[in-house]
This record gives structure tokens, sequence and C-alpha cells, in this order.
């Protein structure tokens, strides 16, 4: 699921057409049987994750629920070898009681779509009013860019590797218009420098097709 991008205009489609899988990747995320595992997991008193669990090789679930103060439901994770550059997909699923609040977090690694660009040049062309905002590395490798994506705060990070990293949140109910949790940028920045350090050698990992944790739950059809 690599940004192929030739020019201005096949960037732009090329993005929008990542956007609207994705829209299709968190619907299918709603599904009934995941929205199942959802419902029992919030009427659970036991955590749907445990405490200590590394998400998606790259995140630690114990400071990720006492940073954003909500208990996670569930992950889905993937890993692909299908260009020079590896992609990693990982989707974090919040109990969010606020339908009107992003409850997906997105961490997403592949190859960077127009390497002759500065990252500056190729994010504006999709932030809101074509504001970039320069994140400071702290002495890490490569450069970091803030910026507002249809409403919604997203932080690209260029490796030196040559691959990019996008972090923002989403809805998985309703995609367009759930504005983002207080504290967002806070916690993207967080996640920027936990992730910078292991994330290309974690996607240089084997092969993981498209899974969920914990996994689906098969229903028992009643007789």
């Amino acid at each position: 699921m690599a940004l192929i991008l030739c020019s201005a205009v096949g960037l732009t489609k090329a993005h929008d057409v990542y956007l609207e899988h994705k829209k299709a990747e968190v619907a299918s995320s709603a599904s009934a049987a995941v929205a199942s595992a959802y419902a029992s997991a919030q009427a659970s008193a036991t955590q749907a994750v445990p405490d200590g669990t590394k998400i998606c090789d790259l995140l630690d679930s114990t400071d990720l629920e006492q940073r954003t103060g909500r208990q996670i439901l569930s992950y889905q994770f993937s890993r692909y070898h299908d260009t020079s550059i590896p992609t990693q997909d990982c989707s974090i699923d919040f109990d969010q009681p606020n339908p009107h609040i992003a409850d997906q977090l997105v961490l997403y690694y592949t190859e960077m779509p127009s390497p002759e660009m500065s990252l500056t040049d190729d994010r504006v062309r999709f932030a809101d009013n074509s504001v970039v905002h320069s994140v400071s590395m702290n002495d890490l490798p490569g450069e970091a860019v803030s910026y507002m994506n249809r409403g919604n705060e997203m932080i690209t990070w260029r490796s030196p590797k040559g691959a990019n990293l996008h972090i923002w949140f989403v809805s998985a109910n309703s995609y367009l218009g759930a504005g983002d949790p207080l504290g967002t940028h806070e916690l993207l920045l967080h996640i920027l420098y936990e992730v910078v350090p292991i994330i290309d050698e974690v996607a240089a990992g084997p092969p993981q097709p498209l899974t969920y944790y914990p996994s689906t739950p098969t229903t028992t059809p009643t007789p």
C-alpha cells in the first residue's frame, strides 16, 4: 500500500486513495464480530490487552493507557515487504465513550512518496490551510513535521533510510468529523520520540499478515 506519486496531481490522488483505503479498514474493524469484541471488553472488568504488552512491537500498552486515561480494547498489526522499504501498519483502538472524539491511534510506516522534495514541501499539500510546523527531533535522526489533516493532527517523520512514518488519531465509527482527544499533540510527540530509534529495525522484521489482538472471537450458533 505504498504511496506512489508521479506529479502534484498524482500525489494528491494517491494520498486520497490511501485515506479511502484506511477508511475501509476502519469500517471493517467495526464489523459485527469486532464490535462484539469491543462490547465484551467494555463490559469486562479485566483488561482486553494485558499490562506490558508490546503493541505492534513498538509501544508499551501500560504506558499508552496511563497517558491517554483510556483502556486499550484491541489493536491491528501488519507488516509487508512488497517494496524496497517495508510497510508496517498499526491501529490501536481505545475505549472512548464520546462518539465525537477519535478513538483509534494509527502508526503507518512506508516508503516516502517523493524523496526529491523536502518533507515540508511534500506535506504542505495535504495540510489544512497549507500550514506545516517543524518538529524538534531532540538529536534523533531524520526530520518531522506536524500539521492538521481534515481536522485531525498528524505528525510525519522522514527516516534517513527513505521511509515516512505517519502518526495520527481517527475514529473507528465515524472517520470524518471526530475531534482529537485532549493532549493529542503531546501524546503524538511522545510516541514519535519512542518509536523513531527502533522503527526502521522493527519494520524490517518478519512479514506479518493483518492480525487482530485479541483475536476476533468466534460465535457458536444458537441451537
